[in-house]
């Protein structure tokens, strides 16, 4: 982290730095994660400031962003998604916010992997554009599915698996 000045700090994560207030040094993060697959600098800075008032509005404290800019969603390895892992298995991050699932991961097996782990490490994830799945009619059929499937999923995670 490095100071701009007495009020603000600047948090760099891979090619952008934001000018965020000043917070405790103490208190746990709450990390904004953003991704674009191409480079695309407005798409991220959209997605920074989305994510910021939802998380002044919300409460948080700490706020730090990640942002991988250029980089698919179809595997979690990259540069700023690997920082933001590391920081949570430090236990320095207390919630994830990101505008959808798929800014995390675009394939069933990571994003059902990266939940494991957040539950795993006990770290809360915030997606600001989830549907409301008590009004959904497919949210039971997908509970099935899921349900039926997950001995496999194991199977294919432990396989895999990014966080072994």
């Amino acid at each position: 982290m490095q100071t701009i000045n007495d009020n603000h700090k600047a948090v760099v994560c891979c090619r952008f730095a934001i000018d965020l207030p000043p917070t405790p040094a103490i208190a746990k993060k709450t990390a904004l994660y953003c991704r674009a697959a191409s480079q695309d600098d407005f798409a991220i800075l959209m997605q920074i400031e989305r994510l910021y008032h939802y998380a002044i509005e919300h409460g948080h404290e700490n706020i730090c962003c990640y942002a991988d800019n250029g980089e698919s969603g179809t595997s979690l390895d990259r540069p700023a998604m690997n920082m933001l892992i590391e920081d949570i298995r430090a236990g320095e991050v207390q919630t994830v916010i990101a505008v959808n699932a798929d800014r995390i991961a675009r394939g069933f097996v990571p994003f059902m992997e990266w939940m494991g782990f957040l539950e795993k490490e006990q770290v809360e994830c915030v997606y600001l554009n989830m549907p409301d799945w008590d009004n959904c009619a497919e949210f039971s059929f997908w509970c099935d599915f899921l349900a039926r499937i997950e001995p496999s999923l194991h199977e294919v995670q432990s396989a895999t698996s990014s966080f072994a």
